[in-house]
């Protein structure tokens, strides 16, 4: 639900980004391995697709702070659990594709827990600071 103040609509669309900037990457990957790596495209492009990860996990991280700052407390009190459980649902659902693969796209969904773990936590204490 998206709230009325311009400030907190920003850090939505800043979240937005960052979480479709990390599928579209993952998800390269995870099309690259399903099709048994015909797509060219993909392959000459690991790095675009990489960077995109990476950018969208800074973004997903600072929109997800502004948000939890200037939303309600709605959001701050839901936004924790949901950033925590979003890495272990692109594991679980790429499992089918490539199991658990150290070497596969598998492996760049798990390097995704630990700055979500590291989030959820800040988003935690920002939530129990908070007053209002």
């Amino acid at each position: 639900m998206i709230s009325a103040s311009p400030a907190s609509r920003l850090w939505q669309l800043t979240t937005l980004l960052g979480v479709v900037l990390i599928v579209v990457g993952d998800s390269a990957f995870y099309i690259d391995v399903a099709a048994r790596f015909r797509f060219d495209f993909i392959e000459q492009n690991y790095g675009t697709f990489g960077l995109s990860i990476l950018t969208g996990v800074v973004l997903a991280f600072i929109g997800c702070i502004g948000w939890s700052k200037s939303g309600g407390k709605k959001a701050r009190a839901l936004m924790p659990g949901a950033v925590f459980i979003t890495p272990w649902m692109l594991l679980l659902v790429g499992s089918p594709i490539d199991g658990f693969n150290v070497h596969g796209p598998s492996m760049i969904s798990a390097m995704l827990v630990l700055p979500a773990t590291v989030l959820a936590a800040t988003l935690l204490v920002m939530a129990a600071v908070k007053q209002k």
